[in-house]
């Protein structure tokens, strides 16, 4: 037994040491990369009636071309999409789509300018790739929340937004928050259990009519700790505005604060298995040469089919 469980401690050792978590600041956008106001490299906007659209795409980044120099890791090029539609046919323009330079941090702006008196409502979508934020090292970690984790954001400009939502992509699939912002002048923060008790609805940024934005989920029934393969971080914004002017939304930081555990190779997954099937039939070999002489020791009732002495009538 003491060989036995000595086996499974070699194991439990090997499983933790492939899975070693480090609390690790991974996405860290706070702005002063950008020496000018550094424009989005945006698709071509997509036409449909009174919508116009930007599709989002996992491949072609949005950062700017010129004037934007973050550092490599935790931040990086970012990707995404926005989409406008208007309650009548007249005309909108966008502008200040920029990572804007300012003193005290720059930010993400995404401004709008509808006609006055034209109701005007859309999204915003922007994200950072692990591929990315990670600097190439997608392959060999993996990132999870837990309860050291954190989700942080300070919003410099949300003049018609209705809420902005954390966005994480959890494997294959976008989520985004039930919870959402639009106080300025303080740091949002999503941590600890709170943070693993939330509530997620799963989204798509590409799922929606001609490929806009998706709405928000009708329902959030995912739960922040179920995230243990983080592969794209950022937020979602609704706005809606029905007095003219410029429409804003701006983000001047965003951080993720997770863990990082190695993905073990197969070939450790293979010795780890293995080792774990040979304690195993140990185990069962022991029991079961342990039991063997107390059979042989026991006194047979009966031998060549004769019956014991002890069962023997005697007759008269």
């Amino acid at each position: 037994m003491a060989k036995l469980t000595c086996g499974f401690n070699i194991i439990a050792a090997l499983v933790s040491a492939c899975s070693t978590l480090q609390a690790a600041n991974i996405v860290d956008w706070q702005g002063n990369y950008s020496s000018n106001h550094s424009a989005w490299t945006l698709p071509a906007a997509q036409h449909h009636d009174e919508t116009r659209v930007w599709i989002y795409s996992p491949s072609s980044p949005v950062t700017p071309a010129a004037d934007y120099l973050p550092p490599a890791g935790k931040s990086g090029p970012f990707y995404g999409g926005f989409y406008l539609s208007l309650s009548s046919g007249s005309s909108v323009n966008y502008s200040n789509v920029v990572v804007q330079n300012n003193g005290t941090g720059d930010y993400l702006r995404v401004q709008r300018a509808p006609m006055s008196g034209i109701t005007l409502s859309g999204a915003a979508f922007v994200a950072f790739q692990k591929h990315d934020f990670l600097d190439g090292a997608d392959n060999t970690l993996a990132v999870a929340l837990d309860s050291g984790s954190s989700l942080e954001m300070s919003l410099t400009l949300n003049t018609g937004v209705t809420g902005f939502h954390w966005a994480i992509r959890n494997g294959d699939q976008w989520y985004v928050s039930q919870v959402s912002y639009t106080t300025l002048g303080e740091v949002h923060s999503l941590a600890g259990n709170l943070l693993l008790e939330s509530q997620w609805g799963a989204w798509s940024p590409t799922g929606g009519d001609n490929q806009r934005l998706g709405d928000l989920p009708a329902t959030f029934n995912t739960t922040g700790e179920s995230f243990t393969d983080i592969q794209g971080f950022g937020y979602f914004a609704l706005f809606e505005s029905t007095v003219g002017g410029s429409i804003n939304s701006g983000v001047e930081a965003m951080r993720l604060n997770a863990t990082v555990a190695p993905i073990p190779e197969p070939s450790t997954l293979a010795f780890i298995l293995g080792s774990g099937c040979a304690f195993l039939f140990l185990g069962r070999w022991r029991r079961s040469s342990s039991e063997a002489p107390r059979i042989r020791k026991g006194r047979p009732s009966a031998v060549h089919g004769r019956p014991s002495t002890k069962s023997r009538v005697r007759s008269t």
